[in-house]
């Protein structure tokens, strides 16, 4: 008996000290049964407005029916795949986030376990490397390396079109000495 109280506990402080927000719906209605800290955090839904409620009542998803997919997943093959999805914040905010669930039984009850990654910031990092990379930070203008790439398929789209076209090219005299400042 003291063994299984020991592995409840540590599983419900592997649950609450997650970095990924973890909630439990029961099946049956979808109500929540329990969420962690970083759900909390994450979504803005203290403990007390949440639990009870269904994620539809909190207006966490923008595309119910991707809610629904995973669902649908998670009782077929026991566990879903992460997908990647937007979310919404009590406060309107969109999240995008990697999801997934996980089908359980508490109490007898069918429920999932959903895990939930914020990766706005990483997708906002990402969009900004990638503009760094095709653009110079000065003008905005699409810089050499990508306007070859640009311009080669152009030339090819013209090959395989059998149509002709033209490249014009202007000088502004000392832009350089401007750009390089």
């Amino acid at each position: 008996q003291q063994a299984l109280g020991e592995s409840e506990e540590r599983y419900r402080q592997a649950f609450m000290t997650s970095h990924d927000a973890l909630d439990i719906t029961r099946l049956a209605d979808g109500r929540i049964l329990d969420i962690n800290d970083s759900f909390e955090r994450v979504f803005g839904w203290p403990r007390t407005a949440v639990l009870g409620h269904a994620h539809t009542e909190l207006q966490l998803w923008r595309e119910p029916s991707a809610r629904q997919a995973i669902v649908e997943q998670a009782l077929a093959q026991g566990h879903s795949t992460q997908s990647e999805q937007t979310l919404q914040t009590r406060d309107g905010r969109q999240l995008a986030v990697r999801i997934s669930a996980s089908l359980l039984h508490l109490d007898g009850q069918p429920c999932l376990l959903w895990a939930t990654q914020d990766i706005t910031a990483y997708r906002q990092a990402s969009a900004q490397i990638e503009r760094l990379t095709h653009t110079d930070t000065l003008t905005g203008l699409y810089n050499a390396p990508h306007f070859s790439t640009l311009l080669a398929q152009a030339q090819a789209r013209g090959l395989e079109q059998q149509q002709q076209g033209a490249l014009l090219c202007l000088d502004i005299d000392d832009f350089k000495s401007v750009n390089d400042a």
